[in-house]
């Protein structure tokens, strides 16, 4: 009979854990029916995955906070232009102010 060849490979972690933490570890791993090391696998997959989503969600975040600050600043502009009664400002003049103190790269959040 012909063997059937492994498409996932997996490789053994090892980690220590104190002992008042091993003994957490095998509480919740006997409520939930599985042995300390299945739990910590459990535990572990289930880190990883939120790690991946939660940055696709930051990715997500940042395109939509651009989307908003562009808007945002078209806003400003037209506000600036027609408020300007006293003092009159040009849409040039607006469009500098906001590229100045909105669009500025430097306002722009730090990638993590």
């Amino acid at each position: 009979m012909a063997k059937t060849p492994k498409t996932d490979r997996t490789t053994p972690i090892a980690f220590r854990l104190s002992d008042d933490k091993q003994r957490r570890l095998t509480a919740l791993a006997s409520a939930e029916g599985l042995s300390s090391g299945e739990y910590a696998r459990e535990l572990v997959l289930t880190k990883i995955d939120e790690h991946e989503i939660i940055n696709q969600e930051v990715q997500q975040l940042r395109a939509e906070f651009q989307v908003f600050r562009s808007d945002f600043a078209l806003a400003v502009e037209a506000l600036l232009v027609a408020a300007s009664n006293n003092h009159p400002l040009t849409a040039e003049q607006a469009r500098q102010w906001v590229d100045d103190r909105i669009r500025r790269p430097s306002n722009l959040p730090r990638k993590a």
